[in-house]
């Protein structure tokens, strides 16, 4: 449990701090003056009113706090708490979490916005169910540097509901990440079941989400999928993390990877997953090959030559690699070279990617 201590909370209403609400909404703020009014007011703006605002300012030098303390004087469902110290968006969740009062907590990232319908939606399937996870879809907002939007794109999960079956929530997991692994695995299109002893976010410095979504279906018995995009995810044409180079992308994915590896084959859902399983590993190989090629990684060619020997070795993925593979013809081209020890054709094909990631982004769009 992360205790409450070096921060300054704002509740208006102290009497109502040990109401059960339905929904905790938690949203970290940080640098984002341009974009946190429109995150704000789709909360607020909600068709369900049963819920509290979380609004965690981790040290944000911008106007930001400003505007979420004129929104917090307005309407009490609206918590400030602000922290003495930046600790990132892991830190920033976990405090908002030790905080919340909600039978279920929702994740919203402060320059992304929902429907207003979001929060009715989940409390329908509630009502009804009552499961561990409820999963809706989200509409993906292309925008320029400039803040031009550029194109929508839905992606929408079919229903589902699954009742009192660890198992087949699991194995449906590995549907619906073999469907789209950004819709499994961000936090921010689920809400989830506030128990007694809540997962928190390891403090990592990329991808929290992937590692805090691969422990929930650990203990998820019951799930619930809305056919509805219902959250307004912002992307823009150079995302800050995909265009620099991270030193230990490649470790901490492999360490998420390695535990829904261990998860699946201890399920004996193994077979089913490795479709999967081999398509991420090949992702995770592939996009370290391409930020090697980055000038400010300092890699030669016998440095990338090592690292995909290295990662084709694995012991895991020597336990799946034989196994069949569907899907697009990329992955069946990066999964014959890297199979087959094909090295400097693993090589070219990553830094190919690269060139064609770095000089046009539409065709990266469509290729990756």
């Amino acid at each position: 449990m992360v205790k409450l201590t070096g921060i300054k909370m704002e509740r208006k209403f102290a009497s109502e701090e040990t109401k059960q609400l339905l929904f905790s909404v938690i949203m970290p703020v940080y640098n984002v003056e341009k974009y946190v009014s429109q995150a704000i007011e789709s909360v607020l703006h909600q068709e369900f009113i049963d819920f509290e605002l979380i609004i965690v300012n981790d040290c944000s030098p911008d106007g930001s706090l400003a505007i979420c303390k004129k929104y917090a004087e307005k309407d009490h469902r609206i918590t400030i708490i602000s922290l003495d110290k930046n600790g990132g968006l892991s830190n920033a969740r976990n405090v908002g979490m030790s905080a919340m009062r909600g039978r279920y907590v929702l994740f919203l990232d402060s320059d992304d916005w929902w429907d207003e319908d979001l929060l009715q939606s989940v409390a329908d399937v509630i009502e009804q169910d009552e499961p561990d996870i409820v999963f809706f879809g989200y509409r993906d907002e292309w925008f320029s540097m400039d803040d031009r939007q550029l194109q929508t794109v839905h992606k929408i999960p079919k229903a589902i509901s699954i009742k009192n079956n660890h198992l087949e929530v699991l194995r449906m997991s590995i549907i619906l990440q073999a469907q789209d692994n950004d819709m499994y695995s961000w936090s921010a299109n689920k809400a989830i079941k506030n128990k007694k002893k809540p997962s928190r976010f390891i403090d990592v410095p990329l991808s929290e989400d992937k590692e805090y979504i691969g422990r929930l279906w650990e203990n998820a018995s019951s799930l619930s999928v809305i056919a509805k995009s219902l959250l307004h995810y912002r992307r823009k044409k150079a995302g800050s993390l995909r265009s620099k180079y991270q030193p230990h992308f490649f470790k901490i994915h492999k360490l998420i990877w390695d535990y829904r590896y261990n998860q699946l084959l201890e399920a004996g859902l193994l077979d089913e997953g490795a479709d999967v399983l081999k398509k991420q590993y090949l992702q995770i190989v592939y996009l370290t090959v391409q930020m090697m090629c980055y000038p400010e990684a300092h890699k030669s060619v016998a440095d990338k030559i090592q690292f995909i020997h290295t990662a084709e070795n694995d012991k895991h993925w020597d336990a799946i690699r034989d196994k069949s593979m569907r899907g697009a013809f990329q992955f069946q081209i990066m999964g014959f070279f890297f199979s087959h020890n094909i090295y400097p054709a693993v090589l070219f094909l990553g830094e190919m990617i690269y060139f064609i990631k770095v000089h046009s982004f539409w065709l990266w769009r469509h290729l990756r």
